[in-house]
């Protein structure tokens, strides 16, 4: 017989460690694709304790894959962005977190713990006790930790985020080296700015040009000046195939690399793979995201939309 008012929430909540401070939880999530922060503060609800999300963040990621860090310092980036993210919803300054870092040297175990109570009510010191006698079950087995499977190599990566201090010399030099697609580098193609400015005017369009015009840069100028005067934060393109697809992917990666004035999240609603609960998500907040949809996934995002 358990008791309602006792759940592993409550234990969760009551068993206070580092990631936790003035009741709040925070928590970040570092995959290959993105890295997620999200704010928790628990509040006390009548006799119980309960968790509510005050703040969630999340960016591309880069600099790692399979858990393995490839640079470091675009890994520091995405997840200050996460971070920022999160802690600008939750006007609250993150002091400690639980972080989760996926990879090919980490995999999940099912251990089982028993206890006998006999006729007493489960309580949360019976949920404690069988917990610590599986962690037993466990260790006694010399199963290596999160910490202790991750490389060396990889620990002074992590650990050197904390130390890492960027001077803005060099931020001035990072920005100085982005590409600008609002930029016309030479007269000839001065058509697409001209482009760019009768769109935005018109706050509609089509762009009729001849093949290898620039038809794409042109579009992604029309997207850079929208988020550079923060008239937009949503952007969707619709495409009909899937090697259209991969292709607007490959130049929209390259944009991003650019000065785009804003960071940007980007996604996809296609065979390939479905994030369109992250976009509707974000969808009424300031975070800037750009949703690759295809053709046939496109009237259920106007449904989830509208």
């Amino acid at each position: 017989m358990v008791k309602k008012d006792n759940n592993q929430q409550d234990f969760f909540i009551n068993n206070k460690s580092n990631y936790q401070s003035e009741k709040v939880i925070t928590a970040i999530d570092i995959g290959s694709d993105k890295v997620v922060c999200l704010i928790g503060k628990v509040d006390n609800i009548l006799d119980r304790k309960k968790i509510r999300l005050i703040g969630s963040g999340y960016s591309q990621s880069k600099g790692i894959i399979n858990g393995g860090i490839t640079n470091i310092n675009d890994l520091e980036e995405s997840i200050r962005k996460a971070v920022d993210l999160a802690e600008n919803q939750a006007n609250y300054e993150v002091e400690n977190v639980s972080v989760n870092v996926s990879g090919n040297y980490i995999r999940t175990e099912r251990v089982f713990g028993e206890l006998f109570v006999g006729n007493q009510i489960i309580n949360q010191n019976h949920i404690a006790e069988v917990i610590e006698i599986a962690k037993q079950k466990f260790n006694k087995e010399n199963k290596k930790t999160l910490g202790e499977n991750i490389s060396e190599e990889n620990k002074k990566k992590l650990e050197s985020l904390i130390k890492t201090n960027i001077t803005n010399s060099n931020i001035d030099k990072q920005l100085e080296e982005k590409e600008n697609y609002l930029t016309v580098t030479e007269k000839k193609w001065e058509f697409q700015k001209e482009a760019r400015e009768k769109f935005i005017e018109a706050e509609r369009g089509v762009l009729e040009m001849a093949t290898g015009t620039g038809k794409t840069r042109t579009a992604l100028s029309i997207v850079t000046q929208l988020i550079k005067d923060k008239k937009i934060n949503n952007i969707i393109i619709q495409l009909e195939k899937d090697n259209l697809i991969d292709q607007w992917e490959k130049n929209i990666r390259e944009w991003l690399k650019s000065e785009t004035y804003e960071d940007i999240n980007l996604l996809k609603f296609a065979q390939s793979k479905n994030q369109l609960d992250e976009f509707l998500l974000s969808l009424k907040t300031n975070i800037v995201q750009l949703l690759i949809v295809s053709k046939h996934n496109l009237p259920d995002l106007l449904k989830k939309i509208y």
